[in-house]
């Protein structure tokens, strides 16, 4: 799978090396890329547009890439997209300053704290230490297998399955 597929195509099937390689790569690029936009929120500064932006922009390489994990889990596929909305929404609270502003935390603040970072972990458990399901299913065939991967699934073959 070419690069432009992994980060933008919303088809297909990949494997947790390939999960947790783009993972990487997403979270260091976005890292950088608020770092060169926003110097100051490494030190406590709220957000600016051009790190909302970043943010946001981030958003759809990491749906792309949690899509095609998650079709290799066999999950539904409004998981990935319901993660993606709560990524748009926390982002874009902590933009305007409505959550994580107070000290000591309120107790909205702690639960959706609480659902980010346990949506959060469940995601990395299960996209980056569980096996996808075996052999073809209908997102296409098994990444692991070296015999099918690369082959596009046929909808006869899917539908046999």
């Amino acid at each position: 799978m070419d690069w432009k597929s992994l980060f933008f195509g919303f088809d297909g099937r990949i494997g947790r090396k390939t999960w947790w390689l783009a993972s990487i790569f997403l979270v260091s690029s976005g890292m950088v890329l608020t770092l060169l936009v926003n110097p100051k929120s490494w030190m406590g500064a709220p957000p600016n547009v051009a790190d909302t932006l970043v943010s946001l922009a981030m958003i759809i390489p990491e749906t792309a890439v949690s899509v095609k994990r998650f079709n290799d889990r066999g999950w539904p596929q409004w998981m990935p997209y319901g993660l993606a909305s709560m990524g748009v929404i926390f982002t874009v609270l902590l933009h305007f300053d409505l959550v994580l502003t107070s000290n000591p935390p309120t107790l909205p603040d702690i639960l959706l704290l609480g659902a980010v970072l346990s949506a959060l972990t469940f995601v990395i458990f299960d996209n980056g230490f569980l096996r996808g399901t075996r052999g073809e299913n209908v997102n296409g065939p098994d990444p692991l297998d070296s015999s099918t991967a690369g082959t596009p699934a046929s909808k006869k073959n899917a539908n046999a399955a």
